[in-house]
């Protein structure tokens, strides 16, 4: 199996996911926090996807490794700020809830990555 075959199979993977979490909408899901939640979990494997198809278009760069582990160290850095941010006076619970769902996207893109340099270190 080939590195590209294998990335494509974990893309496929967190797009079934983000599908199966998008038919979650159609169901009541009880409460305003578990529909945020679900959101939350969709953006978060959109991140993962996004994360692996960072690797894929540098597939056949030589520096592969170096720049996930950047895309990883930007990211984490990014998940700080937006941590920090929910000490500040975000307005409203709507502006909370948007930094939570980029929370989640980033850390998604994280874990992409991660599991590209995971497969690449196979």
């Amino acid at each position: 199996m080939t590195l590209e075959h294998n990335f494509d199979e974990l893309v496929a993977s967190a797009k079934k996911e983000i599908d199966r979490l998008s038919d979650r909408r159609a169901q009541d899901l009880g409460n305003s926090i578990n529909y945020l939640l679900n959101e939350m979990d969709i953006e978060h494997a959109k991140g993962v996807v996004e994360g692996l198809n960072e690797a894929i278009c540098d597939l056949s760069d030589e520096d592969l490794k170096a720049k996930l582990d950047k895309i990883i160290d930007d990211n984490k850095k990014e998940v700080d700020r937006l941590a920090d941010r929910r000490s500040d006076d975000l307005g409203n619970s709507i502006n909370y809830a948007e930094n939570e769902l980029q929370i989640a996207h980033t850390k998604g893109i994280i874990d992409g990555a991660q599991q590209a340099l995971d497969a690449l270190n196979k």
